[in-house]
């Protein structure tokens, strides 16, 4: 019984250990390009320099701030506030949005809807892969909180 115990547990660590291993390592490929299930649009994944808003995080982030005003009853009638919003998108090696989607749902479709296309307003500076602009793969995520 002794001996099965310890082949069963030189078996998990054998067939485990590998199996995570190659996960992690296919994860950090750097400039892996696949292919956008919902758009079909081909990006790079991990790229040598991640795609930027032109204005800077910190004023995109201010920047979107009136664009995601609602009214305080959808705040109350749902219970949203204090949650992070996130989306996910393409930046096209010109430093447009495409494919963007809700990766994490504020449960409000309104604010999500208005996250979306405030996002496609703004201007990107395309990631590189060998020092060429690429189509690449961002999220972007806010905090939804309730002004007093």
């Amino acid at each position: 019984m002794k001996s099965l115990r310890v082949t069963l547990k030189y078996f998990i660590f054998l067939f485990v250990f590998p199996f995570c291993s190659n996960i992690y390592a296919q994860e950090n490929r750097p400039c892996e390009r696949l292919t956008d299930t919902l758009s079909g649009i081909v990006f790079h994944k991990n790229t040598a320099v991640k795609a930027t808003p032109v204005i800077g995080q910190e004023q995109l982030a201010m920047d979107l701030r009136p664009l995601l005003t609602i009214q305080n009853e959808d705040y109350d009638a749902e219970g949203i506030f204090d949650k992070t919003l996130v989306a996910g998108f393409i930046v096209t090696s010109q430093g447009d949005i495409l494919g963007q989607r809700i990766l994490k749902s504020s449960t409000i479709n309104r604010l999500d809807s208005l996250y979306l296309s405030a996002l496609k307003k703004f201007k990107w500076n395309p990631g590189k892969c060998e020092d060429k602009n690429v189509n690449s793969w961002m999220k972007f995520e806010v905090m939804i909180y309730k002004h007093k």
